[in-house]
């Protein structure tokens, strides 16, 4: 089928945990993955994990514009995307970006287009869950990782803002925790929902 030249395609996936082939360029370290547990790190199975990614792109018909979610960080030095800008130029793809510059994380997102990317920024984000959640599961509500990422690309010249969020996923293990959850993916929510308010308010061009 002919793509139709006034319409774009945009695909978002979690591709789990993509760390690199260094191990000590994160400060915050999985401690399951450090290179005496596992292979994690090893070049042969960072490049089997970015050769996979390539089909599934390619399965998903690769969209012009990919939003990835937990991507390693290292504090914006992670080779991740280095590892997959040689093979997914075959797709097409050019511009590769990192969300959370700066932010010391162990996962972020990540932006690849088609199409040139002229701003990369992020919105910062907090979530407080409640007092009654235990002490143990508080730190699945970290939110230092949460921070949505905010691209504008130039589609034929038209500027298009583009939102990349690593939403906290809605399982847990009670009610509790499920409904804090809730509450934090709300709270994202209104969070892009202001700033798209208030960007089409002082940049009406933006699509």
């Amino acid at each position: 089928e002919e793509k139709n030249p006034n319409e774009i395609s945009i695909g978002t996936y979690n591709v789990e945990n993509m760390w690199d082939d260094v191990e000590n360029n994160s400060t915050i370290l999985y401690d399951d993955f450090k290179d005496s547990k596992s292979n994690w790190y090893k070049y042969n199975m960072a490049n089997k994990k970015v050769l996979r990614l390539k089909k599934v792109i390619e399965l998903a018909g690769a969209p012009d514009i990919l939003l990835l979610q937990e991507i390693e960080s290292a504090k914006n030095h992670s080779r991740s995307l280095e590892l997959l800008k040689p093979v997914l130029k075959d797709l097409g793809y050019e511009y590769f970006v990192l969300g959370n510059q700066g932010n010391e994380v162990a996962i972020t997102t990540a932006v690849i287009s088609k199409y040139p990317i002229l701003e990369n920024t992020s919105l910062p984000f907090e979530f407080i869950p409640s007092a009654e959640i235990p002490e143990g599961a508080r730190a699945g509500f970290i939110t230092a990782s949460r921070d949505p990422q905010v691209v504008t690309v130039s589609v034929q010249n038209v500027p298009v803002r583009v939102y990349n969020s690593h939403w906290k996923s809605q399982r847990g293990r009670g009610e509790l925790e499920k409904s804090e959850g809730l509450k934090e993916r709300l709270a994202v929510a209104k969070l892009i929902r202001d700033d798209i308010d208030q960007t089409r308010h002082t940049q009406p061009n933006l699509a």
